[in-house]
C-alpha cells in the first residue's frame, strides 16, 4: 500500500523503476554483468584478499605507536610536534594517492593498481627497517600511507560488483572493520615485539607479512586487468589500454575531472566528506595521544601501550557488528513495504551515532582531567569508538548503494579531505590538552560532534535527487 501512495507521479515511477534495476544489477554501469553471477566462493577470495589489504595497511599505519619513545630515543628527537608528525605523516600519502588511484582504476582497472600498492608497501616496510635517521623513517612512513589508501579507494567498487544491494550491508560493515580494527591490533603486536627485540623487527614482520599478501593478490587478482565487469574481450581490452597509454597523461586529467565532478556536482559528497571526516579526526585523535597519555600519566611501558588498544578495538568491533546486523534488516523490511529501498534508508543510524561520540568523548575528557584509574578512560574510549564505527559504516554503506560502481571517485575524495585534516588537526592536539586540559578540550570536540546531528536530514534532502542510476 505505501507503494501504490508513492507511485503517484511519472518522475517517481521513472525513480523506483531506475533504482530497482540498480539493486536487481546491483549498480554496476555496464552491459556486462557476468561478476554477479560468478560463484559464491570466487567472491569471497576476490574481497578478502583485499579486505586484507586494507587490513594489512591499517596494521602497518599504527605499528611505530608503541614505539615511539625508543625511536625518538634512538634517533634524538624531543620536538613534541615531531613526535606527533611520525604517528601521522603516513596520511601525507593517504592524501595524495586517491588523486591517481580513482582516475588510474577507470582506465586502467582495479587489479594493477592493487598489485602496486602491494609492492610500495614491501618496499616500504624494508625502507622503515633499514631506516638510519628521522627524515628516511618519514620518507617510510608516507609510502605506507600512498600505498595503504589504494585498497581502501578501490574497495567499494569490487563490492559494488559483486554483491547484490540487499546483501551489502554486512560485507561492507565487515570491510570497515578491517581498517578501524587493523589500526587497533597494530600497536598491540608492536608493543610486545617493540619491548623484547627493537622496533626495527616489527617493520621486518610486517614486510614478510606484506610479502604474503603480495603473493596472494597475484594468485587471487588475475583475471579482469579493466573492470572485471566490462563487456570488452581480452584482446579488445588490451587495444584500449595501449591506446589509452599512447595519449599520456589526457586520459588521466579527464578521469580526474570526473572524479572532482561527483564531488561538486552533488552536496552528498560534500556532506558525507565532513561528517566522516569528523569522526576519522577523532579516531585519530585518540589512538595518536594513547601512548603519551598512557606514558606519562599511568607510566605504562611499550607492552601494556600496546595493550591499551583493545579499548578502541572492542568499540570498533560493537559498533561494527550492530551496524552491520541492522541495516541489511532495514534495507530488506523497506523493500517489502514499498517495493523498493532507497540508499537514505542506510542513514537510521547516523544521529544516535554522532551523540554517543560527543558523549564519549566528553568522558574520556574528564576522566582523565580528574585523574581517574586508568581503566575509566578506557571504557570511555570504548564507548565513543562504539559511535566513530557505526557513522563509518552509516555513510559507507550509503555511497556504496548511492554512486554504485562509481563509488571510487567519491570515496577518493572523501579520503583526500579526511586525510589532510588528519595529518593538520592531530597536531594541534597537544596545543589544545595543554591550553584548556582533557577535560574542557574534549568538551569542546564533543560539541562539534553533536553540530553534525543533522547530517541525516541533509542526505535525504540533497540526495535522492542525484541517485547514480
Amino acid at each position: 500500500m505505501g507503494a501504490l501512495q508513492e507511485s503517484h507521479t511519472e518522475a517517481d515511477t521513472t525513480e523506483r523503476q531506475s533504482l530497482l534495476q540498480r539493486q536487481e544489477f546491483g549498480d554496476v554501469q555496464y552491459a556486462d554483468r557476468k561478476t554477479m553471477g560468478w560463484s559464491t566462493a570466487r567472491k569471497a577470495a576476490i574481497l578478502g584478499v583485499v579486505s586484507w589489504a586494507v587490513f594489512n595497511d591499517a596494521l602497518v599505519s599504527t605499528i611505530v605507536f608503541p614505539a615511539l619513545q625508543q625511536i625518538t630515543d634512538e634517533f634524538h628527537v624531543s620536538s613534541s610536534v615531531l613526535k606527533q608528525l611520525l604517528l601521522s605523516v603516513h596520511v601525507i600519502g593517504f592524501a595524495l594517492g586517491p588523486l591517481i588511484v580513482s582516475p588510474g582504476s577507470e582506465l586502467l582497472g582495479r587489479n594493477p593498481l592493487m598489485h602496486t600498492s602491494n609492492f610500495m608497501m614491501v618496499l616500504s616496510m624494508v625502507i622503515g627497517a633499514l631506516s638510519n635517521s628521522m627524515p628516511l623513517l618519514l620518507v617510510s612512513r608516507t609510502i605506507t600511507g600512498a600505498a595503504g589508501c589504494i585498497p581502501i579507494v578501490l574497495e567499494g567498487g569490487y563490492i559494488a560488483d559483486l554483491i547484490h544491494v540487499e546483501k551489502r550491508g554486512k560485507i561492507i560493515a565487515v570491510w570497515t572493520l578491517a581498517p578501524l580494527v587493523g589500526t587497533v591490533i597494530g600497536p598491540i603486536i608492536s608493543g610486545s615485539i617493540t619491548l623484547r627485540v627493537g622496533w626495527r623487527s616489527v617493520f621486518w614482520l610486517m614486510a614478510i607479512l606484506s610479502g604474503v599478501q603480495t603473493v596472494a593478490g597475484m594468485l587471487i587478482l588475475t583475471k579482469g586487468k579493466f573492470e572485471p565487469v566490462a563487456s570488452q574481450s581480452d584482446q579488445s581490452q588490451s587495444q584500449s589500454a595501449e591506446r589509452l597509454l599512447s595519449k599520456g597523461w589526457g586520459p588521466f586529467k579527464a578521469a580526474f575531472s570526473r572524479t572532482a565532478r561527483v564531488a561538486f556536482q552533488t552536496p552528498v559528497v560534500i556532506i558525507t566528506t565532513l561528517n566522516m571526516s569528523m569522526a576519522f579526526v577523532y579516531f585519530y585523535i585518540i589512538v595518536t595521544n594513547l601512548p603519551t597519555l598512557f606514558a606519562e600519566s599511568y607510566g605504562f611501558d611499550s607492552a601494556q601501550i600496546g595493550f591499551v588498544y583493545i579499548s578502541p578495538a572492542t568499540g570498533t568491533v560493537i559498533g561494527l557488528a550492530i551496524i552491520g546486523i541492522l541495516s541489511d534488516r532495514v534495507i530488506s523490511q523497506r523493500r517489502i513495504a514499498r517495493g523498493v529501498s532507497l540508499p537514505e534508508d542506510r542513514l537510521f543510524p547516523l544521529i544516535a551515532s554522532n551523540v554517543i561520540t560527543a558523549v564519549g568523548m566528553l568522558a574520556y575528557g574528564w576522566s582523565v582531567q580528574a585523574g581517574l584509574a586508568w581503566m575509566c578512560p578506557l571504557v570511555a574510549i570504548a564507548f565513543t569508538t562504539i559511535g566513530i564505527s557505526a557513522i563509518f559504516v552509516a555513510l559507507q554503506q550509503y555511497l556504496t548503494d548511492h554512486f554504485g560502481g562509481s563509488v571510487s571517485n567519491a570515496i577518493a575524495f572523501i579520503v583526500v579531505v579526511r586525510s589532510i585534516l588528519g595529518v593538520l588537526l592531530p597536531l594541534a592536539v597537544p596545543s589544545l590538552y595543554n591550553n584548556l586540559g582533557y577535560g574542557w578540550g574534549d568538551s569542546l570536540l564533543a560539541l562539534v560532534a553533536l553540530a553534525f546531528c543533522p547530517t541525516t536530514f541533509l542526505l535525504k534532502k540533497y540526495g535522492g535527487e542525484h541517485h547514480t542510476p
